[in-house]
């Protein structure tokens, strides 16, 4: 591609190319009405070799394709189309809860999104524009550092883009992953989003700067990740755990953190999941920290996961009141937790 088509293409001259997959041609003709009056070009295929042929002769912006299909999997058709251009954004949709085809899809194939099955019509438009922008603003980097076009300013200007389509792309790693907590558990997936909110609220309380708000409150959206690979007889028991599936269920925070860490999650994030059991008078697990070893974000989530797991039912009893979750949360203040943010909780709820 010469300099000006390059010039053109980041100017946005040139209507962005979206290829389509899906080997069910119900949701391939779905998705065609909901992108309809969408202002770039799109273009269908029900078979994985047809998409393939075509990726690898056409120029593309945005492959979104179905993962299973016969003879190539959408990881398969994206990474074709990445080796013609290694700045196509790649999107994987997919029914099926494989972390490992998840962890596959972001490592080996650079996929920004994943998107799971049944999918919401607005976060399918907004993850195809994400993907969009994100193809732009690499396909410019490159024209500015082959053709040096454009001052330092503009270059720093550029990579500042990039840098808050990685945050965007972190925040949608966090959603997928929400999804398939959801598509297993959808009670914990309704917990963890209770917590978040609460968590956000403490941060709040606690004039915590804006992105530490942003990482507790992903980090809380996902803090029992973990879980969803335990036996069900241990997630789902009727009546108290036993000490051996106790002793299962207490590794859930690791794992939790390992799985994000294969996303290159950031990793301050990854602590607070990691630590979110632990307490300040080094009790807790997995690794018994204390005090200040400890992350504010962890902290924090431990005061908003009690606060919920308390004021909820649960199979073997009936929620408290949030009067009686607040007075056990304050009798473990200090031991358990931070005694700064169950003040800083309580003073926000009663004001």
């Amino acid at each position: 591609m010469g300099i000006e088509a390059k010039l053109e293409v980041a100017m946005g001259m040139v209507r962005e190319q979206v290829v389509i997959i899906d080997d069910e041609m119900e949701i391939l003709n779905s998705i065609r009405r909901i992108l309809k009056n969408e202002p770039y070009d799109t273009h269908y295929f029900s078979d994985a070799s047809e998409a393939m042929s075509y990726v690898q002769d056409h120029k593309v912006d945005v492959v979104l394709s179905d993962q299973r299909m016969p003879e190539f999997t959408g990881l398969d058709i994206i990474l074709s189309a990445r080796s013609k251009s290694n700045t196509v954004s790649g999107i994987l949709m997919s029914g099926y809860t494989d972390f490992d085809a998840v962890v596959a899809a972001v490592n080996d194939g650079e996929i920004i999104n994943y998107l799971t099955k049944p999918f919401d019509i607005e976060r399918l438009k907004q993850l195809i524009v994400q993907g969009i922008q994100i193809k732009k603003d690499k396909d410019e980097l490159n024209a500015i550092k082959q053709y040096k076009l454009l001052d330092r300013n503009s270059l720093g200007h550029v990579n500042k883009r990039l840098e808050d389509n990685q945050q965007k792309s972190m925040e949608v790693i966090i959603g997928a992953l929400s999804q398939l907590i959801k598509a297993k558990d959808p009670e914990l997936y309704e917990h963890s989003k209770r917590v978040s909110n609460v968590a956000l609220f403490i941060g709040e309380q606690l004039s915590l700067d804006n992105e530490t708000c942003m990482y507790i409150r992903l980090a809380a959206q996902v803090h029992d990740l973990g879980k969803i690979s335990l036996r069900d007889q241990i997630v789902y028991k009727k009546s108290s755990l036993n000490e051996n599936e106790y002793f299962e269920m207490k590794k859930h925070p690791v794992v939790g953190a390992e799985i994000l860490r294969q996303f290159q999650i950031n990793e301050y994030l990854v602590q607070i999941v990691e630590q979110h059991h632990e307490r300040v008078d080094g009790t807790g697990y997995p690794k018994a920290l204390s005090a200040e070893e400890i992350t504010i974000g962890a902290k924090i989530l431990a005061v908003a996961d009690a606060y919920d797991a308390i004021t909820s039912d649960r199979v073997y009893r009936k929620g408290l009141s949030k009067e009686e979750a607040l007075e056990i949360i304050t009798k473990a203040s200090g031991s358990i937790y931070d005694k700064t943010i169950v003040k800083a909780f309580i003073l926000g709820l009663n004001s």
